[in-house]
């Protein structure tokens, strides 16, 4: 058995002659088209030309378009960012503000134990009624149109029997 194994492969290893690889074609070459021959393009018309002329100025403008375009919306991204980065340094700035007062308030009463919650307390209260008179302010609103202008009128009534 292993004779008739070490046979094939004997026979595999040599190389036949039906598995020839055949080299691919080159490509031919063309010959390029003298004045005075035959083969040449069609030349466009005058107005062929103008239409392709205001084909390439529409598509300049529509490409400065969208460049304009997109040079706005990344400076409104930008504005935001920053408008964003400024809330926060408001929200970072009021929190060590409140954290000072406290600090403030138990230095003055000279302990080394928790901040003093009615100095907190006090404090909060404070800012509490900033924002309520903030809101209290009424926006200005527009004037209520007049009732002398307008006149009510019973909406009358018909019945239809059939």
């Amino acid at each position: 058995m292993t004779d008739e194994k070490d046979e094939d492969l004997e026979t595999l290893a040599e190389p036949t002659q039906e598995c020839e690889v055949e080299p691919k074609p080159k490509a031919k070459q063309y010959k390029k088209a003298d004045p005075h021959d035959k083969r040449h393009k069609k030349e466009r018309t005058p107005a062929q030309i103008e239409a392709f002329k205001k084909c390439r100025e529409k598509r300049e403008e529509n490409r400065l378009l969208r460049k304009q375009e997109r040079e706005q919306q990344s400076e409104a991204k930008k504005k935001h960012k920053e408008e964003k980065i400024v809330k926060k340094a408001v929200r970072i700035k009021k929190k060590e503000k409140l954290e000072q007062a406290i600090i403030e308030s138990s230095e003055d009463e000279d302990s080394d134990n928790d901040p003093d919650i009615q100095a907190v307390k006090k404090y909060v209260a404070k800012k509490k009624q900033k924002r309520r008179q903030k809101k209290q302010a009424p926006p200005p609103s527009t004037p209520a149109p007049s009732p002398q202008n307008e006149q009510y009128e019973e909406p009358s009534l018909n019945y239809f029997f059939a």
